[in-house]
């Protein structure tokens, strides 16, 4: 069995650590040019995205910033389903729901909420729904292939969790607030995915070839004392 491209999942990797940052620059600066009183608990991100008459600056960072952050997390999802066409199935299937998560998010930000009302709303649940059979096929994968995972295992049942919740947290009129928690957790969520992925990769561990009998389950080596491990 031949090892992933370590380079890729690298490259990759660092792509979507960047477009991650660049998000959690640029929607503060929304925040600081929207024209009118922000609330983060009662004003939902999509606001920060409308052109309206009182000058478009704000909606020009956020959407730029979602854009930007969907390319970045496309780039991720795209890379790792070309580097684990041949396996890990985890890994390959993760990809794959992660690329159409990606362009969903691309769509959110190409649609702002003002203009296109139908579009971004589908935009936003093609996001969250396509996230949830991602977050299920992480946790196995994680649960069998790093040591120590009970708490990254219970960090996404409580991500997938919130993202059930949503839809009526959005009719007890406490949607705003909750979706920037479930947005800060799955930024939280893809830096650890990025960094497991790339301790994987420089290790060699990561190797094509599917589960069976003849296949052990990928191990991951732990994450070096005071590395960042996503976990609550």
């Amino acid at each position: 069995m031949a090892k992933i491209d370590a380079r890729l999942i690298r490259t990759a990797c660092t792509v979507a650590l960047v477009s991650i940052a660049q998000f959690l620059v640029l929607v503060p600066l929304a925040i600081s040019l929207y024209p009118k009183s922000y609330s983060l608990a009662a004003n939902y991100l999509s606001q920060l995205g409308c052109v309206d008459g009182t000058g478009p600056a704000h909606a020009w960072a956020f959407n730029v910033s979602v854009v930007l952050l969907g390319l970045g997390l496309f780039c991720l999802f795209a890379m790792l389903m070309f580097a684990a066409r041949r396996g890990p199935i985890e890994l390959l299937v993760i990809g794959g729901f992660g690329s159409g998560s990606a362009i969903s998010v691309i769509g959110v930000g190409v649609l702002p909420w003002n203009i296109y009302p139908t579009g971004h709303v589908l935009a936003m649940i093609f996001w969250m729904g396509l996230m949830l059979p991602m977050f299920a096929i992480w946790m196995e994968w994680v649960g069998h292939s790093v040591q120590d995972a009970e708490g990254l295992v219970a960090f996404g049942r409580s991500l997938r969790f919130l993202v059930f919740f949503y839809p009526m947290a959005a009719l007890m009129m406490i949607g705003p607030g909750l979706q920037k928690v479930i947005v800060l957790l799955s930024l939280v969520w893809l830096v650890n995915f990025c960094v497991h992925l790339m301790i994987a990769a420089n290790a060699g561990v990561l190797r094509t070839g599917f589960a069976g009998r003849k296949r052990k389950r990928t191990k991951l080596p732990p994450l070096p004392p005071g590395t960042f491990d996503g976990t609550l």
